[in-house]
């Protein structure tokens, strides 16, 4: 056998290996990383649409609240005044607020009366529900009274066939909350098309909620033995994610289901079927060529590739990876390939990210959430006028706070003065969000300029009372903050943000007029008149 045929016999040896190992690498390193960056990513979202149902329901809890600390609502439970319940518990009163019932029942748990909407869901799903719901059970009437009232209630979700209700059970106090209720109210809400069609663009998911007694023997089995765990189902074209969710009696009989088309692993599966075509047909061409033309072209790209691929793997950082070829050749298109799935998911995370609610280094609600809430804020306000006030709080002179004692230390102070602030704005139905780095701001529903002014003025004293040094400040020694106040009888959401802004423009002022202390647009225009 002549050398140039054993030369041959020798790179087609080399060949087959280069393909045997490609092969290989497709199908043990890239397919399954593919596989687990589409398995994390539905997790997540899973993760976040059972935080978005949960923060919903709380939020239904909350509104709900409202009504129940209510003198005429506890006057009607002696009276039975009919006007008041023309006014308010009829069905056309339910659709205007968008509830499927309203039931009332008495201290001892025993149904006073109930309306539902007219509605053909409401029509078919309240009188089944409310077979169970003539009178109260006991754990949903206890009351402990070491809880503020504010958390009294109960709340959830109950699945009916393959409807859904959203449930919220409060007890009823007259304006001053003190002793026994006097009785309980509940709200139900249907989850209708529009109110889905608002949950999957908040999660940027289409999910679906059934029975557990839905699912697979299989995932039943999985879900009952490690409660609340996700389970995740793969075929060829459609990942399938589970998660259990507490219903209204707190058991987990409600099932989520995520289904996603697997896009990314369906697009790895196409770039992979290029590529090894593209580096069959290389092989042939260059099978000829000298072993260092091979590695130079296809090993060496490769290589580079798995380092970086590797090294996002390793770090769980996600990135672009690098252009290694500057030609555009197959290895440059898989990289833009990649890459493109690599922004997909930082994308992703991003939109996961953006809707967290909470701050995270305080644990308050973020500016996020303040829009959300002054957005409820605003439709309750339509509906019944409300005193509304608002504090804005800076902390004074944080700058030259971080250029003295390090960034690290203004965190602490940061989390310090927002435990100040929830100490002194301790309602339920206060709301307390971090405005921006050293800005927090309280809205004050249902209460007066006065009140809020001894409660702002409270929450300076406390802050100046920890003591805590900054010598570098002009206007004390110690940490202070400043606090602009606004409060007015509002009807919607735009009387809302001009309040926002009265507040925002009342710190400014108190920041101009020496800091620490509360500043108020009313007081101060009065006494200029």
């Amino acid at each position: 056998m002549n050398l140039s045929k054993k030369l041959i016999l020798f790179l087609a040896f080399q060949a087959f290996l280069f393909t045997l190992a490609i092969t290989s690498f497709v199908y043990y390193y890239i397919y399954p990383t593919y596989a687990n960056l589409e398995i994390n990513m539905a997790q997540q979202s899973l993760k976040q649409i059972t935080l978005n149902l949960k923060n919903d329901a709380q939020q239904f809890q909350q509104f709900g609240t409202g009504w129940s600390i209510w003198d005429e609502m506890a006057s009607y439970l002696q009276t039975n005044d009919k006007e008041f319940a023309k006014t308010y518990l009829t069905a056309h009163a339910l659709e205007a607020s968008n509830f499927a019932l309203i039931a009332i029942y008495y201290p001892n748990g025993k149904m006073m009366t109930y309306s539902r909407n007219t509605d053909a869901d409401s029509a078919l799903l309240i009188p089944k529900f409310m077979k169970s719901m003539y009178t109260l059970s006991a754990p949903l009437i206890k009351i402990d009274n070491n809880v503020p009232y504010e958390q009294q209630g109960h709340y959830g979700y109950s699945l009916i066939g393959n409807k859904v209700l959203m449930i919220s059970i409060n007890p009823i106090y007259a304006s001053d909350p003190s002793g026994a209720p006097n009785g309980y109210i509940m709200f139900g809400r249907v989850l209708d098309k529009k109110i889905w069609k608002k949950i999957h663009e908040d999660t940027g998911t289409h999910f679906t909620l059934s029975s557990f007694k839905s699912a697979p023997s299989t995932i039943q089995h999985q879900l009952k033995n490690k409660a609340k765990t996700v389970i995740t189902q793969q075929t060829e074209n459609l990942l399938t994610t589970y998660a259990l969710l507490s219903d209204f009696s707190n058991t987990s009989n409600i099932l989520i289901t995520l289904n996603t088309h697997r896009n990314l692993f369906q697009k790895a599966q196409e770039n992979v079927k290029n590529f090894l075509l593209l580096g069959i047909i290389a092989g042939i061409m260059f099978v000829l060529g000298a072993l260092l033309f091979m590695n130079f072209v296809i090993l060496k790209p490769i290589h580079t590739l798995q380092n970086q691929m590797s090294w996002i793997l390793r770090n769980k950082k996600f990135r672009p990876i690098h252009q290694f070829s500057k030609t555009n050749d197959e290895f440059s298109d898989l990289t833009k390939h990649f890459n493109s799935l690599i922004q997909h998911v930082i994308n992703q995370n991003k939109a996961l990210e953006d809707l967290s609610l909470t701050d995270p280094l305080t644990l308050l609600q973020n500016r996020r959430s303040l829009d959300q809430f002054i957005t409820t804020l605003g439709a309750l306000v339509q509906r019944e006028e409300k005193n509304i006030s608002i504090i804005m709080i800076d902390i004074d002179h944080f700058k030259l706070y971080n250029d003295t004692y390090g960034h690290v230390q203004g965190d602490e102070i940061i989390k310090k003065i927002a435990r100040a602030i929830v100490h002194n704005a301790s309602r339920l139905s206060d709301f307390v969000a971090r405005y921006g780095g050293e800005e927090f701001i309280v809205i004050f529903p249902d209460t007066s300029f006065q009140a809020a002014k001894a409660i702002a003025q409270s929450i300076c004293k406390e802050i100046e009372n920890y003591k805590i040094p900054h010598k570098t400040s002009p206007t004390s020694t110690n940490i202070t903050v400043s606090i602009g106040l606004s409060s007015a009888l509002v009807g919607n959401k735009d009387q809302i943000l001009k309040l926002l802004k009265d507040a925002d423009d009342a710190l400014y002022h108190a920041k101009s007029d020496g800091r620490n202390k509360v500043y108020s647009l009313i007081e101060n225009n009065n006494d200029s008149k």
